[in-house]
């Protein structure tokens, strides 16, 4: 009996109405939802990018200082070991640009990031023709070299901050 009597009060039109309704909200949650997921990735990309860009602001001043400042023939070992350390930080630096270039991919709207294999690639040649002059004891073409590495790393910063700064005012002009 009590059965029948709920069932006379049951509405099956409200019911499908609240029923949409909940459907329409969720879908509404979960486009919200993917906008926040794809924000999160780019200020994730950006804030990698930015990383990479300091770690080669600070590898182009270690290198303009230590073309100026190469070490008598008793400290020359240790000094190589930075050099080679250096050129590991570079690889690695280059190998994290790369990944974030495959990270901007999965955005549904990838932002507009230049690939800067070439430039990675030229200052990891550069570096390795560091280590093996200072290895051979050419000291004035280790020099040479470090001072075009500075500037090899100067002009990939200036590339990769004006990339980052249009990026930013992209966005700003979006919002």
């Amino acid at each position: 009996e009590e059965f029948n009597e709920l069932a006379k009060k049951f509405d099956l039109q409200k019911f499908d109405q609240l029923s949409k309704q909940m459907d329409s909200r969720m879908e509404d949650l979960s486009k919200q939802l993917d906008r926040n997921m794809q924000l999160l990735k780019k200020m994730k990309i950006e804030q990698k990018i930015e990383r990479i860009l300091q770690s080669l602001r600070d590898l182009e001043i270690a290198e303009k200082s230590a073309s100026e400042n190469i070490p008598k023939s008793s400290e020359l070992d240790n000094f190589i070991n930075e050099k080679k350390e250096q050129l590991q930080l570079l690889k690695s630096l280059s190998q994290e640009y790369s990944q974030t270039l495959e990270l901007n991919q999965t955005l549904s709207k990838p932002m507009n990031l230049l690939s800067f294999d070439e430039e990675f690639s030229g200052l990891i040649n550069g570096f390795e023709n560091t280590v093996n002059e200072l290895n051979d004891k050419n000291r004035r073409k280790a020099s040479d070299q470090m001072e075009r590495n500075s500037q090899n790393l100067k002009e990939l910063v200036f590339a990769m901050g004006q990339m980052l700064k249009n990026l930013n005012s992209k966005e700003n002009q979006q919002n």
